[in-house]
């Protein structure tokens, strides 16, 4: 914390820690057999989000891309 505040955070004691269980989407070998999950669920329902790609705002990201271009090709086909 230092690193990030400066010597102030040197003071600093730990409170206390939380420990949040499925705070993140399970990400075992067998949770994510299809790793990079379709958007498209059926038709004009899309899906996106962390759990459908890595546990991180990058694999929201990515699934939130994939989504967003299913969605413009079904609209462009159309």
């Amino acid at each position: 914390m230092v690193d990030w505040y400066g010597p102030a955070a040197e003071t600093w004691q730990h409170l206390k820690t939380f420990r949040v269980p499925r705070a993140l989407p399970d990400k075992t070998v067998t949770a994510m057999a299809e790793p990079h999950r379709p958007p498209r669920v059926s038709p004009d329902v899309y899906l996106c989000g962390d759990h459908c790609d890595m546990a991180s705002i990058n694999g929201a990201m990515c699934s939130g891309r994939r989504a967003a271009e299913a969605i413009l090709a079904d609209r462009l086909l159309a």
